[in-house]
């Protein structure tokens, strides 16, 4: 039975600061500008795994290609920002990477000519396979949006503006449910500091494996001086986006059971 046979309301997307939209496609959504944005695309990953000893089956490319058309007829962009690491390996280019980077560019770059890269820890050959004079940038501005993958500080580190908003990768944050038999599943999630304004985007990929934060802290630099606790969980789950609001807010003690 499908989730509108049983009556529930899907939520595709969740709008913070009355304009960034949060959508169940990983990806997130400008108003203002008409920027889209994400991130860790990990594209190569099978042949990667395959040198390794581990065989999955060729299918994220064809997954991603379905849900970057969705969310490029949903949103219609003017420009699209790749947030880091949209290959894989760190060494030389592998077969699936050429391939796969050329056709998830080509369906980019055939919907908007303004498609924008930030270097991630991944991209070290990326130049290799883009188009000659690509810039990779390690942070890129667009408005009020400041873009940086997270794996290091940029060279040169320039102080927040009043009203900018970081958006950050690299941390393929995740939330990680149990229930009472031990029953697991591991949701992708954005993360979002209100307060100072940073937001931190799920990875784009539907393979690589997610960060539980919760358990684990951040990896980025940029993030050392936070705690996970402080964010506010937005989980991408098959049925819409869930909120969970700040999971380091302290949880209430249940009611006691009394009979009447």
């Amino acid at each position: 039975m499908t989730c509108e046979q049983k009556g529930w309301t899907l939520i595709d997307e969740v709008i913070i600061e009355k304009r960034l939209v949060l959508s169940n496609l990983r990806c997130l959504f400008d108003r203002d500008s008409g920027t889209l944005a994400f991130a860790d695309l990990h594209l190569g990953y099978e042949e990667a795994a395959r040198q390794d000893g581990v065989y999955f089956p060729m299918v994220q490319k064809r997954e991603m290609m379905m849900d970057l058309v969705r969310a490029l007829e949903r949103y219609n962009p003017k420009t699209v920002v790749i947030d880091g690491d949209i290959k894989h390996t760190f060494g030389r280019n592998l077969q699936q990477e050429w391939d796969e980077v050329r056709d998830v560019l080509k369906a980019l770059q055939e919907w908007t000519g303004d498609v924008r890269f930030v270097r991630g820890n991944h991209d070290n050959f990326i130049a290799g396979i883009l188009p000659k004079g690509t810039r990779l940038p390690l942070e890129l501005k667009v408005g009020d949006l400041r873009f940086i993958h997270g794996h290091k500080r940029p060279a040169v580190r320039k102080k927040k503006r009043p009203g900018e908003i970081l958006v950050l990768a690299h941390e393929h944050p995740s939330l990680h449910l149990r229930d009472k038999i031990g029953a697991g599943v591991r949701l992708p999630c954005f993360l979002w500091h209100p307060e100072d304004r940073i937001l931190i985007l799920p990875a784009f990929s539907s393979l690589t494996k997610g960060n539980d934060v919760l358990r684990t802290g951040f990896m980025s630099p940029v993030l050392k001086d936070y705690e996970p606790g402080e964010f506010m969980v937005y989980a991408v789950s098959e049925i819409g986006i869930l909120e969970f609001g700040r999971l380091g807010d302290p949880v209430p003690p249940p009611k006691p059971d009394i009979d009447h």
